[in-house]
């Protein structure tokens, strides 16, 4: 796959109608961020010279929750999505002779906004299907869920009620059960602090994308206190690859840093007619071990 023909494809509408709008040769300027805790993912771009009814029909979405796909690929290689969210804010401003829509998008935004939950359970319940029931009640899909703490019994019964993101923070980042959740594209993943996914590790090298030799830091995950592993972690970038995604295993393979990471905060960001088009990725490790 050619990693020099570079491609998108956004595709802009309401719930049932995502591709109500469609760009892909447009100057475009991005920057996506992600990352594995429950924070909102975030989106922002750039569209450049849009005719006056595309941007009319972008900015009345604005106040209607309109929902953003975007895509990138290489040469004759598929498209893959990359980031998808709610339209949270428009504006239409002049830079020289062009015309730029700035678009901000959250991953998940309405749901974080307007979910609400009002449940009891009965005693017995286990974590998971408590769990279950708030990613129902936020409308979102259910991803990777895994973790022995899922299994846990509450021996009363329990009631969740209000905003029901705060609740997924409270049960899930509960101290006796070490896990995570995030959003990543509408999907809705759980798993212990310090695993991945169940994806394949990612190989990068010089090879495959791999720009310069990834930074070693001090960032580190253990399952235990005294289990961590010092000096784990490892920044690094390379050229947009649509493939790392958050909590993936990604095995570094470069002249000073080779390890197996897991991918906790990344940062797609491009310019179509420009010279970025790079992933940057802070990486953590429970454990080093040469790949």
């Amino acid at each position: 796959m050619s990693r020099f023909v570079r491609k998108y494809e956004m595709s802009i509408g309401t719930s049932g109608q995502e591709d109500g709008i469609l760009i892909s040769e447009n100057q475009i300027i991005f920057d996506i961020k992600k990352s594995a805790d429950s924070t909102m993912n975030s989106a922002s771009f750039d569209i450049y010279n849009l005719s006056i009814d595309t941007r009319a029909k972008i900015t009345s979405l604005e106040e209607n929750d309109g929902l953003l796909f975007f895509k990138v690929g290489y040469g004759s290689g598929d498209l893959i999505q990359i980031f998808q969210g709610n339209i949270i804010q428009v504006i239409n401003s002049s830079k020289g002779q062009d015309i730029v829509t700035s678009v901000l998008c959250g991953d998940g935004y309405t749901s974080y906004r307007d979910a609400k939950t009002s449940r009891t359970f009965p005693e017995k319940t286990t974590l998971g299907t408590v769990l279950t029931a708030l990613i129902q009640d936020m409308s979102l899909a259910k991803g990777v869920f895994k973790g022995d703490a899922l299994s846990h019994v509450f021996n009363k019964g329990i009631v969740t009620d209000g905003k029901a993101a705060q609740e997924m923070d409270d049960y899930v980042y509960n101290s006796q059960f070490k896990l995570q959740w995030s959003v990543q594209d509408s999907v809705c993943n759980v798993l212990p602090v310090g695993e991945s996914t169940t994806e394949t590790a990612l190989v990068l090298d010089e090879s495959n994308g791999l720009i310069g030799s990834p930074e070693q830091t001090g960032k580190k995950v253990g399952k235990e206190k005294g289990s961590e592993v010092p000096n784990s972690g490892a920044n690094a970038s390379s050229l947009l690859n649509p493939e790392i995604s958050i909590n993936r295993s990604i095995a570094l393979r470069s002249k000073w840093v080779n390890g197996v990471y897991i991918c906790k905060s990344l940062n797609h960001r491009g310019d179509f007619e420009g010279t970025t088009w790079q992933t940057d990725m802070e990486l953590v490790s429970t454990e080093l071990r040469e790949v």
